[in-house]
């Protein structure tokens, strides 16, 4: 070692709203308007004729097949557009900058690949779970957005994480109308995405991956989750906050493979304002599984108090994580020691927890459901009163992001980003934060040329402690 300075949840079947997310679940597309009511079929049509639908009745507690033109789905009208056939419009006259409406249109665009589902008996996985929930979360925002007198419409489409089924979206005048779009999951749907936002000045939220150059310049396209360069400025600013001239050392493997990221957690050291001759680099060139060649102990000797940053996520690296851990808790000689960690660190399977609690492990991270903020138990309480189900984390994320963007609408318009800029605003599970990123980096008081695109930067802080992660900033 070299110092250089400088569990699954069940469906509950007897719900009615179950029935609802899984009817929402195998049509390919719907719409949600939530001040009409659902169309119905002309009664003329001989029943024998019309489209059969299968719907769950809560009498029996079976799913029965019916007649389209019976059915009544609450405030949602599903909308098939796999057969349709919208040709792509050009010429599209865009709204003038910060324009106010008095009601605004929203399209969330999911990779639900409702076709995986055609049976209700078929189950769903994982991955098509987190994003029902996602979406029932963003109907309890549009409800919460309605009944404070905000008017929105919510389109929604399933992007089965298709190219092909993306542009014939793209090409659906109704989402060429929106005020805002919220989607999509595959990394090649997010660059249609941004060259659609830049060529028609729609603003657009990208969700879920985390923040890259999408290739075209689009000042009106928001990525929610931050790169790791984010990541690498809130943990230092924490630690010039919460800390008093504290003795950091940044934690890597002597690798060059590695060095860049490194190199990047040191510059966001310096920007944080810390003392430059406080910072130490720990390159560890140990080969052994267990790092049992390294010896930390003489990092004690002369310091009362350590902060360690380990800026590792893959789970590749798990073993490494957890074999610095064990070696600073081991040899720290009852010193008081801090480590700072990433997100994925939560999601670790081989960590010991001891050492998370003894080395007060705290990490960064967009995305957290705090069970103590007063708001939650309401939440939880209306989430499984409608849908007979437990709200899961991306539920709460589907809720924060259609409220927070519903909102801005409404107070500032369809020019709403600039308003928000600079401010903070903390959710049930996201931060808000909202940063330009111009060619040179992150930078609120550039004026001078237009952004690439926006960060959200609302990083939480969190320490594990009594055996849980808990939120501290």
């Amino acid at each position: 070692m070299t110092s250089v300075p400088s569990r699954r949840l069940r469906l509950n079947g007897s719900n009615l709203a179950c029935g609802f997310v899984m009817l929402l679940f195998l049509s390919s597309c719907g719409i949600f308007n939530p001040d009409k009511q659902a169309k119905t079929v002309d009664r003329g049509v001989p029943e024998e004729k019309e489209n059969m639908v299968r719907i769950y009745n809560p009498a029996t507690g079976l799913y029965e097949s019916v007649p389209e033109s019976n059915v009544k789905v609450d405030t949602v009208r599903l909308r098939d557009i796999t057969r349709s056939s919208a040709k792509p419009i050009t010429g599209i006259a865009t709204e003038p900058e910060g324009k106010k409406k008095s009601a605004y249109k929203m399209s969330l665009l999911v990779p639900f690949y409702a076709i995986r589902y055609q049976n209700i008996s078929d189950p769903i996985d994982a991955r098509g779970r987190r994003f029902i929930q996602f979406y029932a979360g963003a109907r309890l925002a549009i409800d919460d957005l309605m009944s404070e007198g905000f008017r929105v419409d919510l389109n929604v489409y399933d992007t089965e994480e298709s190219n092909a089924k993306m542009q014939e979206i793209l090409d659906d005048p109704a989402v060429r109308s929106s005020d805002l779009l919220i989607g999509a999951y595959r990394r090649s749907n997010i660059e249609a995405l941004a060259a659609f936002s830049n060529k028609y000045k729609l603003p657009v939220v990208s969700p879920w991956i985390p923040a890259f150059d999408q290739g075209v310049d689009a000042p009106l396209m928001i990525q929610t989750t931050p790169g790791l360069e984010a990541h690498a400025h809130a943990i230092f600013a924490h630690i010039h906050d919460a800390l008093h001239q504290p003795r950091v050392y940044l934690v890597g493997r002597d690798e060059r493979t590695e060095m860049n990221r490194l190199e990047r957690f040191r510059d966001a050291y310096l920007a944080a304002g810390l003392n430059p001759d406080s910072l130490s680099m720990l390159l560890i060139d140990d080969r052994t599984s267990d790092l049992h060649e390294t010896d930390m102990t003489e990092i004690f000797m002369d310091t009362a108090q350590a902060v360690f940053v380990i800026p590792y996520y893959s789970r590749s690296d798990e073993d490494f994580v957890n074999n610095v851990l064990r070696k600073i808790h081991a040899e720290r000689l009852d010193k008081n020691v801090f480590v700072y960690g990433l997100p994925q660190w939560m999601s670790f399977s081989n960590v010991n927890y001891d050492y998370f609690e003894s080395l007060k492990v705290h990490v960064s991270t967009i995305s957290f459901t705090d069970k103590y903020n007063p708001r939650f138990d309401s939440f939880q309480t209306r989430f499984f009163t409608r849908y007979g189900i437990v709200p899961e984390e991306p539920a709460f994320r589907g809720y924060d992001l259609v409220y927070y963007f519903g909102k801005a609408l409404h107070m500032y318009g369809t020019h709403f980003i600039p308003e928000l800029t600079g401010t903070k605003h903390g959710g049930l599970n996201l931060g808000f934060d909202l940063d330009p990123v111009y060619l040179e980096g992150p930078d609120r008081s550039a004026g001078r040329q237009k952004p690439r695109y926006i960060e959200n930067r609302g990083i939480r802080i969190l320490q594990f402690s009594q055996l849980q992660f808990q939120f501290i900033r």
